[in-house]
């Protein structure tokens, strides 16, 4: 395949052909004002031609399909794995599926992220949506299926700003004293309450906790696995992150709250004898912390409900999610004088990054109060 390099003004431009459905089709891009840049830039394009660098008839949707197949199911976490499959077949294929891979173009994709927003989505979600494609198109220029990822000409969307919603101690407390022992399920939030404040769980790890990942002696928990909804079933899972891998520290307190419902979930073994329930995933019996009467295990989702009626319960007017109880923990240790590096091993932050960056406003507020130490006559 032959090309060539003209002069138009003060840029260099090369010239090829390139065969399309059988037909030559003459290509020309400017390089810039350097001849050696453009004869250099000539060589690559022809060597990646020649040596089959582009897959002419492959479609968008053929590629994502096997990027999931083929890479991310192999390489990455299951949940991220299903998390980039919903994104791939409800948002992107949809949209862009239909275009051969070798066709796509900045203008296809900043259609795409348009539609997006149409659909009022939040930017966050839009943000997380082209992260996908753009990681699917890398993926790509690596196999040597795509010249470029056209994404690196597209402005990346807003990643959008996450409020953070915490609980004062008096608001948590009125939550959790609003709460009787009268029934097994009111026990069981007691102690989600009592956990997720003290360790900053998440709620996938609470509902994954087993009773040998509590060490009485010691009093220390560890969180080692999650209890996480894939392809339409829950199943014990690996956790997020190396680092969310953790054993640490629980007060006398919450030790004592676990050995009574401990006691309390053996006599419903008793209760319910043969009509107790096993809790197996995978082939495996796991002796889950957080279960019903009955003894089947209690969903992450449960907890997420069960919460948000106790804050209108008890009319506390702020948007909180069972997660910000994850905030409002690092909070009152932060303002408690706790140091940024316990509060990262506790919470299983990768990096001290990740925890400065989220509670940012906290230190903030931390250097405000400062002020108040230099009280020093005028």
């Amino acid at each position: 395949m032959q090309g060539s390099i003209r002069k138009k003004g003060k840029n260099y431009y090369i010239r090829y052909y390139e065969e399309i459905d059988g037909q030559k089709k003459q290509r020309e891009k400017v390089v810039g004002p350097s001849y050696d840049e453009a004869e250099k830039k000539l060589n690559e394009v022809l060597y990646k031609m020649n040596t089959g660098y582009i897959d002419k008839n492959m479609l968008i949707s053929t590629y994502l399909n096997m990027w999931l197949e083929d890479f991310v199911k192999d390489e990455m976490k299951e949940s991220t794995y299903y998390t980039y499959k919903t994104v791939v077949n409800n948002y992107i294929i949809p949209k862009l599926g239909n275009i051969k891979l070798c066709d796509l173009k900045v203008i296809h994709i900043e259609k795409f992220l348009r539609d997006l927003r149409k659909s009022k989505l939040k930017d966050g979600t839009i943000h997380r949506y082209y992260t996908t494609l753009k990681a699917s198109l890398n993926r790509a220029v690596k196999l040597q299926l795509l010249y470029d990822n056209p994404c690196r000409f597209v402005t990346s969307p807003k990643k959008g700003k996450s409020t953070t919603q915490i609980l004062t101690v008096d608001e948590f407390n009125k939550i959790y004293t609003s709460l009787n022992k009268n029934t097994h399920q009111e026990k069981t939030m007691k102690l989600a309450l009592s956990i997720a404040l003290e360790t900053g769980c998440r709620r996938g790890e609470l509902c994954g906790l087993e009773w040998k990942d509590i060490d009485f002696s010691d009093n220390t928990i560890t969180f080692n696995q999650s209890l996480t909804m894939y392809s339409d079933k829950w199943t014990i899972t690996t956790l997020k992150t190396e680092s969310s891998y953790r054993t640490i520290a629980i007060s006398n307190e919450l030790s004592e709250k676990l050995r009574k419902y401990k006691s309390a979930v053996n006599t419903n073994k008793i209760k319910y004898g043969a009509r107790y329930i096993n809790n197996v995933f995978n082939g495996k019996h796991f002796d889950l912390i957080f279960v019903k009467e009955n003894g089947r295990y209690i969903q992450p989702y449960w907890l997420y409900e069960t919460f948000k009626k106790l804050i209108a319960k008890n009319e506390i007017n702020k948007n909180i999610r069972w997660h910000d109880l994850r905030h409002t923990s690092a909070t009152i240790m932060l303002e408690n004088g706790i140091s940024m590096k316990v509060i990262q091993k506790r919470l299983g932050h990768s990096s001290m990054d990740t925890t400065s960056n989220i509670y940012s406003h906290v230190t903030e507020k931390m250097d405000r109060d400062a002020i108040s130490v230099f009280n020093l006559p005028i």
